[in-house]
């Protein structure tokens, strides 16, 4: 959105094109996600971004950026997977899919800036596209009395851990190094910490998982095997 901002700034014409619609990162975040930056830093061309707390949710930020395109006016193909882009005598053409009909569109320049939320670290392994395996947090309230495994060591993976844990899932951590990531969000770390001290967070360290078996099997993690009750793995 940045650069389409700039782009309109310098009457070139344009399209974004996002798989999803306006932000749609942001909208698969997790429902109750704070940022780790505060609304200043998120601010797009000097356009104030309000927000309640220093920090803005995710909703806070939908709704900016969303404000930022209907105030440009950007033109947005949402919903419009591309798919293909080839250059022949200077000239790009971008391939691309919406509601199953097939578009093509032809461009001096193409820029490519998809983030990389929308693109999951896989583990790689047998079993993670199972049905009760998610690459992606979006709330506790399914998994109340639950054993859920969420594997990682990061903020996403913490603040996952946590967010179930007071919502009623029995959580354990799996992460395949020695100690929490250091780049986890300082008012955070504290609150990991204890609750692993206190045993109401399990945690599973040096632990790499190879296999995530079927519904009510457990998952296989290096010498190590997690059986659980059937309900969740999240990465």
């Amino acid at each position: 959105m940045g650069c389409a901002i700039s782009a309109i700034k310098r009457k070139f014409n344009l399209l974004l094109i996002d798989k999803g619609n306006i932000v749609n990162s942001i909208i698969n975040f997790p429902t109750n996600m704070v940022f780790f930056s505060t609304s200043d830093v998120l601010e797009l061309d000097n356009i104030p971004f309000n927000s309640r707390e220093i920090r803005p949710n995710r909703v806070e930020a939908i709704k900016y950026y969303q404000s930022l395109s209907r105030h440009y006016n950007i033109p947005v193909e949402t919903n419009a997977q591309v798919d293909s882009i080839t250059k022949k005598e200077g000239v790009f053409t971008i391939g691309y899919y919406q509601y199953a009909k097939r578009f093509y569109i032809s461009s001096r320049a193409v820029i490519i800036a998809t983030g990389f939320y929308d693109n999951p670290n896989l583990l790689g392994v047998q079993g993670e596209n199972l049905s009760h395996v998610s690459h992606y947090y979006k709330e506790a309230f399914q998994h109340y009395n639950q054993d859920v495994v969420v594997v990682g060591g990061k903020n996403s993976a913490v603040e996952a851990a946590l967010d179930l844990h007071r919502h009623g899932a029995r959580v354990t951590l799996i992460h395949r190094k020695s100690e929490i990531g250091e780049s986890v969000k300082y008012w955070v770390m504290p609150d990991i910490m204890n609750r692993i001290n206190e045993g109401s967070i399990k945690t599973s360290l040096n632990t790499t998982v190879t296999e995530i078996l079927s519904d009510n099997e457990g998952i296989t993690c290096g010498t190590h095997t997690r059986r659980s009750s059937g309900n969740g793995c999240l990465r």
